[in-house]
């Protein structure tokens, strides 16, 4: 006849994960950063080949747009970290709503 697991082993083996729910302190939050602007008619769209240039709006010292949820969060311009691009925030908007720590 087979012994009982003992609890602890049973514990271990078939214990849950803890789950916590992120808090907007922790939750990752999807950015985009807009490259630039481009304007195109349909034929040239139609009519678009490997190794074609395409004129952005902006010139090549502007910053570009940091958005979140569709609204602008702030101005960054491309750096290189540790061989990888990045984006150095140059301009935090003022109206870019913070995170509140709760107090509860």
């Amino acid at each position: 006849m087979d012994a009982a697991p003992n609890s602890t082993e049973s514990t271990k083996r078939f214990a849950l994960p803890q789950l916590t729910r992120p808090t907007p302190e922790t939750q990752q939050q999807p950015l985009r950063v807009i490259f630039g602007r481009a304007g195109m008619t349909n034929r040239d769209l139609e009519n678009i080949e490997v190794g074609h240039i395409i004129e952005l709006l902006e010139t090549a010292e502007a910053p570009l747009d940091v958005v979140r949820n569709n609204r602008l969060v702030a101005r960054a311009i491309p750096v290189e970290r540790d061989g990888q691009l990045a984006w150095q925030v140059t301009e935090v908007l003022e109206e870019t709503p913070r995170f509140r720590r709760r107090t509860s």
